[in-house]
């Protein structure tokens, strides 16, 4: 990603889907008019959360198809309640028990 899109803070549309990410950028912190961010299906597996309850203007957050992504039920929460239309894989809390593999047509899929 050309590095002066972080420079662009009347930005309101990012899209970085399917790219195989595996963490977000700090720079878009910097993104300061940023209202839809689509981060789905990469593999982010950590998440600096305070990048993203940084942006003021973020009412949409699409976190979803991240299968390593795990967000604490607080951080789930106060993202709930800041962004108007947040979307992530939701894990059961089962899920945290070695199970066998589930086929793709079964997985469990909350919208938070």
């Amino acid at each position: 990603m050309p590095l002066e899109i972080f420079e662009c803070d009347t930005l309101k549309s990012l899209e970085m889907r399917r790219n195989r990410l595996s963490r977000i950028d700090g720079r878009v912190g910097r993104l300061i008019g940023l209202e839809w961010l689509d981060l789905s299906g990469n593999e982010i597996g950590v998440m600096d959360y305070e990048i993203v309850m940084s942006l003021p203007r973020l009412s949409f957050l699409d976190l979803s198809s991240n299968p390593t992504l795990r967000l604490s039920p607080t951080q789930v929460s106060q993202l709930h309640d800041k962004i108007h239309e947040f979307l992530y894989d939701s894990p059961e809390p089962s899920s945290l028990e070695p199970q066998p593999p589930r086929s793709p047509k079964h997985r469990t899929r909350r919208v938070v």
